[in-house]
């Protein structure tokens, strides 16, 4: 019933929420490799890259969170 659905979209926006806790490390760690590169250009760009993915994985977890909320108010899932 109902419960299923309500614990497994609890699990999920746990899930979601620490991906979205990982990514905000990535963001930060990128940051920190970009002004410790002190003009390395090989550090710099593997710090651009972790930068991005990082972005990327937030943008992922604030669009699948926006999903599953549109899911759940669709079906009137608590």
């Amino acid at each position: 019933g109902s419960t299923v659905f309500t614990i497994l979209t609890r699990v999920i926006n746990a899930l979601l929420g620490f991906i979205g806790i990982l990514a905000m490390l990535a963001l930060v760690w990128g940051a920190i490799m970009i002004i410790t590169a002190f003009g390395d250009d090989k550090k710099i760009t593997t710090a651009k890259g972790i930068i991005f993915w990082s972005i990327a994985g937030v943008a992922l977890a604030i669009v699948s969170y926006a999903i599953i909320n549109t899911i759940r108010n669709v079906f009137g899932i608590v």
